[in-house]
């Protein structure tokens, strides 16, 4: 769904879908954040890249 504004593109993505799943990746993104692995050196590129943290977070 789009949800630009401006200059700015975005899309809103559907909340639809099994929640508990979704919320076990999220949590799993996030532990790979809190060390220095690949993830989070995955993360940094996508931030580089020109992604929000929020996009890049979803990426991961």
């Amino acid at each position: 769904m789009d949800a630009s504004s401006g200059d700015q593109n975005r899309h809103r993505l559907s909340r639809a879908g099994n929640r508990r799943i979704n919320r076990a990746l999220h949590i799993m993104a996030i532990v790979k954040l809190r060390r220095d692995t690949e993830g989070r050196r995955y993360y940094r590129r996508r931030l580089a890249a020109g992604k929000t943290p929020m996009e890049a977070l979803r990426a991961l």
